[in-house]
């Protein structure tokens, strides 16, 4: 076997957290800012090409939570954020020059703004907080490099949802300043104004804002003076909301999905009374009224939802009065749930892996103990049938489809930290021992090369230490190898794959905030 090998590349300049990675139009990354012994201004470039990292100028204010925004003239703009108090600067990197201007202040400071991108090419920063709950918006133009105050908002808000809508205007609407707002309001870019367009009949914050195929934008539930049921309706068009019938559950931590025929299914979450919501919920734009299309037997959140090839959407799994083993199928066309064969085992943190047929498999997880048992769904039966046993039972573990149809499930914990690692192969519905990896470990990534080979970095021991070794799975030997270590072993690293085929580590946490990167 020929292996490929690791390379460190140089290390950023300065170890950092919370800064922001942009990929510029030439392919490059630009690193700004963020945390170390300090805030920092420092600002680097990453070359692909070369493997290199190049400090490209300092920034005049260290800053980190600040926002990011790529324009279309291939520019950065950096806004706000935190340094030594909450910042009101704002600065351009311009990719040709590789320098940082100064574009002049915002008129507040502010983090938790949101930045949106309008149609006509500028920037619309609004809300947030500063020394309070900030009411101002303000316009960067590109064209001018300047920002200007466009009108204050009716109220100092976040946790507010901003929908950009098909006309080009951006709708905020509701939130939480001094208390839960229902307030909305909305940007026009022509005027670069704000106008009230009525209040919502119920304050609410993380609401769900839907904008559907006819335009309008549907809010649904979230939390007020409670969990909500009520859903209103946005109509561009008149500039007012409109009050839908409620849905038939206050809900948290449901799903919403907008079908291919433009209607939204709320399905499931979490109620005030306690319990998980069974009842799934239809919005027609046609009508403007929700129905109730049936119960499932179990009512659940944190589920999976998984939409089929043929638009259908199959439910699985999830937390209710217990770990649930249920699998129900939502068909469209009917506007009918459809209960499928439950699973054999009720478990909880299993993977569910789409086949190359069609097929999910669905593999480990727990439930009274670590779950063994493998299972296969067939869409076109709408059933569940049992596979032989993995040879151990494991959750956290990965999944990877390989480009032959084969999945491989690596690592996770079971009796403990594990290291032996499975094949299963759709064309005889069993499963392989591969070999076990060299440490036992979780919190690792896997990647898919683009060679078809697997790669396994980093994670979690059995003793809690940092694993530092690399290991490559090569399906046409059906083996794992050591490819050697990472110089700096770390959890919560970044993986990215680069358009050239390699994979760029970069950051993490060791026994400090790390400023290395390596690539593969």
């Amino acid at each position: 076997m020929v292996f490929i090998g690791w390379i460190n590349t140089t290390s950023m300049n300065i170890e950092r957290f919370y800064h922001t990675a942009s990929v510029l139009t030439n392919g490059k990354v630009l690193v700004v800012g963020g945390v170390s012994s300090t805030y920092l201004n420092s600002s680097e470039l990453y070359d692909p090409s070369t493997g290199t990292w190049t400090s490209t100028g300092s920034m005049n204010f260290g800053r980190d939570r600040h926002t990011a925004s790529v324009l279309a003239n291939g520019k950065v703009l950096v806004a706000g954020g935190i340094g030594s108090t909450y910042l009101n600067s704002a600065e351009l990197y311009d990719p040709s020059t590789g320098t940082w201007t100064s574009t002049g202040s915002m008129n507040f400071g502010r983090y938790g703004h949101t930045a949106s991108v309008l149609a006509n090419g500028k920037v619309l920063v609004a809300g947030g907080i500063g020394s309070a709950y900030l009411n101002s918006a303000e316009l960067y133009d590109p064209s001018t490099g300047t920002w200007a105050s466009t009108g204050t908002m009716n109220f100092g808000r976040y946790y507010h949802t901003s929908s950009l809508l098909a006309n080009g205007n951006v709708l905020a609407a509701g939130g939480y300043g001094s208390a839960d707002l229902n307030s909305t309001e909305l940007y026009d870019p022509s005027t670069e104004t704000w106008t009230s367009t009525g209040s919502m009949n119920m304050a609410r914050r993380s609401h769900t804002a839907s904008v559907l195929a006819n335009g309008e934008v549907l809010v649904a539930g979230g939390t007020g003076s409670g969990f909500l049921s009520s859903t209103e309706l946005y109509d561009p068009s008149t500039g007012t909301w409109i009050s839908t019938a409620s849905m038939n559950f206050e809900r948290t931590d449901h799903t919403a999905s907008v079908l291919e025929n433009g209607k939204l299914l709320i399905a499931g979450g979490f109620s005030n009374n306690g319990y998980s919501v069974n009842m799934f919920e239809l919005y027609d734009t046609i009508t403007g009224t929700w129905t109730s299309t049936g119960t499932m037997n179990f009512g659940r959140y944190d589920h999976t939802a998984s939409v089929l090839a043929n638009g259908n959407i199959v439910v699985a799994g999830g937390i209710g009065s217990s770990f649930l083993s249920s699998a129900e199928l939502y068909d469209p066309s009917i506007e009918t749930w459809i209960n499928t064969a439950g699973l054999n085992f009720g478990r909880y943190y299993h993977t569910a892996s789409v086949l190359a047929n069609g097929n999910v498999l669905v593999a480990g997880g727990i439930n009274s103990g670590y779950v063994i048992r493998s299972e296969l769904y067939d869409p076109p039966t709408e059933t569940w049938t049992s596979h032989p046993r993995m040879n151990f039972g494991r959750y956290y573990h990965t999944a990877s489809v390989l480009i032959n149809g084969k999945v491989l499930v690596a690592g996770g914990i079971g009796s403990g930290f594990l290291s032996s690692a499975e094949l299963y192969d759709p064309s005889t519905g069993t499963w392989t021992n591969t070999g076990s990896m060299n440490f036992g470990r979780y919190g690792h990534t896997a990647s898919v090369l683009t060679n078809g080979n697997v790669l396994v970095v980093g994670g979690l021991d059995a003793q809690g230490f940092l694993v530092n070794s690399i290991e490559f799975y090569d399906p046409s030997a059906g083996n794992w190898s050591s490819s050697g270590s990472v110089s700096n072993a770390g959890s919560y690293q970044t993986a990215t794959v680069l358009s050239n085929g390699k994979v760029l580590v970069t950051g993490g946490y060791l026994s400090l905030i790390a400023s290395s990167c390596e690539l593969y």
